[in-house]
């Protein structure tokens, strides 16, 4: 018997706001590393008073991280909104409803920085603290995943960034040892 699939879900896929993709462990480790960078420019942007830049950053430390657990599921995103439907549909069991929400404000403050060059400390410390709860959460969802039939074939050999820790296991080398 085939599984009924969710109607918002079958929606995003007709009307192309997400795909089903193949999906392999070094995507999902790209992004965490990409949320990773962009959560500590954000922080090093708002050091430095520069709060507009600390606001996008900090946007798209969330959307990288939000893309990892969506390709995780086996999905790419067309669009913003469509990453930001597709993880309500998908993931609203494992991110919680106040997350999601603050996805959805990170993105709005985003834009409002990007096309209407409003802005503000308090956003962009709102911005970053979203972007750093998604990133956690997003490693811990991640972190038990198997990949191995997303991408059939799939050998990882390439060398690893500090997200990778969460997806294979690994303990973080520090230089001393």
């Amino acid at each position: 018997m085939a599984t009924r699939l969710n109607p918002v879900l079958a929606k995003l896929l007709k009307d192309r706001r997400i795909s089903h993709s193949r999906i392999s462990k070094r995507m999902v480790q790209k992004e965490l590393s990409a949320a990773e960078s962009d959560l500590k420019e954000a922080r090093d942007s708002l050091k430095r008073g520069r709060t507009k830049w600390a606001t996008i950053q900090g946007y798209y430390s969330t959307f990288h991280s939000g893309r990892a657990v969506l390709y995780s599921k086996g999905y790419r995103e067309k669009s913003h909104r469509g990453l930001q439907s597709a993880l309500r549909e998908l993931s609203r069991k494992e991110l919680s409803e106040e997350l999601l929400d603050g996805f959805d404000d990170a993105m709005g403050m985003r834009e409002a920085a990007d096309y209407g060059n409003v802005f503000s400390e308090e956003g962009a410390e709102a911005t970053i603290a979203t972007a750093s709860e998604f990133l956690e959460q997003a490693k811990t969802i991640l972190k038990d995943k198997k990949f191995d039939g997303l991408y059939p074939g799939f050998k990882y050999n390439e060398e690893k960034h500090e997200a990778s820790r969460y997806l294979f296991g690994e303990a973080k080398k520090t230089k001393n040892h």
